[in-house]
């Protein structure tokens, strides 16, 4: 059977908890000796509490002395990064010599130009160039044939030394061949002996040509070809006439 004390405290908590309002079987005396025995829980209760905040909430004096305590006793498995990272990459010279990258120099005209090919190979060998000669040759009346016109890079200009710089040489002076289509056989055969051709005549068969007079020309007019050189002239021939070719 249940104790006056455990019927007290079953009163005491339908009142407080679950709000009773019946009269109570127990005298006000039974009531306040049940609450005065619950105040010791309570205190210890209390206590237990009051002891949690101050361990989690309360900062201590010496918070910072016990975490560096904890964190050197606990092992460090990361490794320490170096503060400098070591250089691999060979170091770059300060100075560029001239084996590395040519010093600009000028390209000589003094002893290249209007020279002789192996007198301008020379004085550009001297200078630090190469030489290489450039693969057309051009006409020139005023330079001899193999002698240098010119060079490229120009002369005077400023290229590397060690740098190939070609040369313009001349293949002599040039005549050009002058036009003489629709004229007549003798006058277009005067007219290339006066430029310094050969004129070489070829009698042709062309419809709607005047007998004896220049059909056509080989090379045509205009171009340039070296003194003497064969200009064939094409000339309708008449009736009587066969096909022949002659040179004046």
């Amino acid at each position: 059977m249940s104790t006056t004390e455990d019927r007290v405290a079953r009163a005491v908590r339908e009142v407080f908890e679950f709000g009773a309002t019946q009269p109570s079987q127990f005298s006000p005396a039974d009531i306040r000796r049940h609450r005065s025995r619950r105040w010791p829980h309570r205190a210890v209760v209390v206590a237990v509490a009051a002891a949690i905040l101050v361990v989690f909430f309360v900062p201590l004096p010496h918070a910072s002395l016990f975490k560096r305590l904890v964190s050197s006793a606990r092992p460090s498995t990361a490794t320490s990064l170096p503060t400098t990272v070591p250089s691999t990459a060979t170091s770059v010279p300060t100075t560029v010599t001239s084996t590395t990258v040519g010093l600009s120099v000028k390209v000589p005209s003094n002893g290249v130009v209007d020279q002789s090919v192996s007198s301008a190979r020379d004085a550009l060998m001297a200078a630090g160039f190469k030489v290489s000669i450039y693969t057309r040759l051009f006409f020139s009346n005023t330079v001899p044939a193999n002698f240098v016109i010119t060079t490229y890079p120009r002369p005077g200009s400023r290229a590397p030394r060690g740098a190939p710089v070609f040369l313009i040489v001349s293949k002599g002076p040039f005549a050009i061949v002058p036009n003489v289509v629709l004229r007549r056989q003798a006058v277009a055969e005067s007219i290339v002996t006066a430029a310094n051709l050969t004129p070489a005549i070829s009698f042709v068969t062309t419809p709607g040509f005047m007998p004896g007079n220049v059909v056509s020309q080989a090379p045509i007019a205009g171009t340039e070809v070296p003194p003497g050189s064969v200009v064939t002239i094409d000339v309708e021939q008449s009736s009587a006439s066969t096909t022949t070719t002659s040179s004046a």
